[in-house]
């Protein structure tokens, strides 16, 4: 599904398609790293205490407070990375909109971090960020001339595209 975000535009249409999972639907695909996103810190928390704050759920890799660039103020979020998957997942459990840093105002945030993204600004997830086209991978082949997003992808990667008949 990611492979289309940012590539393809609908007939008739001006923008590309932008593609995202639903709020709690995301891909269940098995996670490369343990990396959590943790928001709604306060605005003055160090490396040290969010560090603190996550460290009784697992051993932890790496901590990264995100900054503003212009004034180096935290931005009161960062990034996380534990050694397993298990551990991360314990601190969503345990933190997620249940605890409230001092110095905050709203509970904590810890969610999975969104994969990286490519240069070019679209998501690569596991082989499915090829190009609309001929291979497949959720694009099916011109109809009447132009690319359509096919209504019954993922079947369409293993048999001929229906959408013509629909």
């Amino acid at each position: 599904m990611m492979g289309l975000h940012n590539r393809h535009t609908m007939p008739l249409m001006t923008n590309t398609i932008q593609m995202s999972f639903a709020k709690g639907e995301e891909m269940e695909v098995e996670r490369a790293d343990a990396k959590l996103f943790i928001g709604m810190l306060a605005r003055t928390a160090t490396e040290e205490e969010v560090r603190a704050l996550v460290s009784p759920y697992g051993q932890v890799e790496e901590v990264y407070i995100m900054k503003d660039k212009a004034t180096g103020q935290s931005k009161g979020c960062s990034f996380v990375k534990f050694c397993n998957k298990e551990s991360a997942s314990a601190v969503i459990d345990a933190l997620h909109q249940k605890v409230t840093m001092p110095g905050s105002h709203q509970p904590i945030i810890a969610k999975w971090a969104d994969a990286p993204k490519a240069k070019n600004g679209v998501y690569s997830l596991g082989g499915m960020d090829g190009g609309m086209g001929m291979g497949g991978n959720g694009a099916c082949p011109p109809f009447m001339g132009v690319f359509h997003l096919c209504l019954t992808f993922p079947l369409c990667l293993s048999l001929p595209c229906l959408c013509w008949l629909v």
